[in-house]
């Protein structure tokens, strides 16, 4: 339970709100770890500004 509540809160912090200067529509990027923690909110992060994300993760279905 506590694991969850850690990635929902790296998840929260993730989010960021959308600007001019931080729009990433043109962008594709490459995310190693992306099953857990910091990649997981990274992926996130900047899927939600518009960047094309491509996942790496150990398991498919962390990813």
């Amino acid at each position: 339970m506590a694991l969850l509540t850690e990635v929902r809160e790296a998840e929260r912090i993730a989010r960021v709100e959308r600007t001019p200067a931080m729009d990433l529509d043109d962008y594709r990027v490459v995310i190693t770890g992306a099953g857990r923690d910091f990649g997981r909110s990274l992926a996130i992060g900047l899927a939600e500004l518009g960047a094309e994300v491509f996942l790496s993760a150990r398991d498919f279905d962390a990813a």
